[in-house]
């Protein structure tokens, strides 16, 4: 397996919504031909990825939630419970 960057594109539009998303992944998967090639895919969790992802994803992809950013969402909703239980 490898990983890289195809591809980094600036947004123009004022709101980053699921469907202008959606067109920027599309164009950079088109750049390089790879609309079908593609079997899964990790993003944060943003309402506009997620609705992104849900759609992109009937082309079958995957989606995986990255890990690392699922468990900072989790410390930083909790961070005051963990310190006050840390510090006992």
């Amino acid at each position: 397996m490898s990983r890289m960057v195809l591809g980094m594109e600036e947004i123009h539009e004022a709101k980053q919504t699921w469907d202008v998303l959606l067109k920027y992944l599309n164009k950079v998967l088109a750049f390089w031909n790879l609309e079908d090639k593609v079997v899964a895919a990790t993003t944060d969790q943003g309402s506009n990825i997620k609705k992104c992802m849900s759609v992109f994803k009937e082309s079958g992809t995957t989606w995986m939630p990255c890990a690392s950013h699922c468990i900072q969402l989790h410390i930083n909703k909790y961070e005051d419970q963990l310190l006050m239980a840390w510090e006992g």
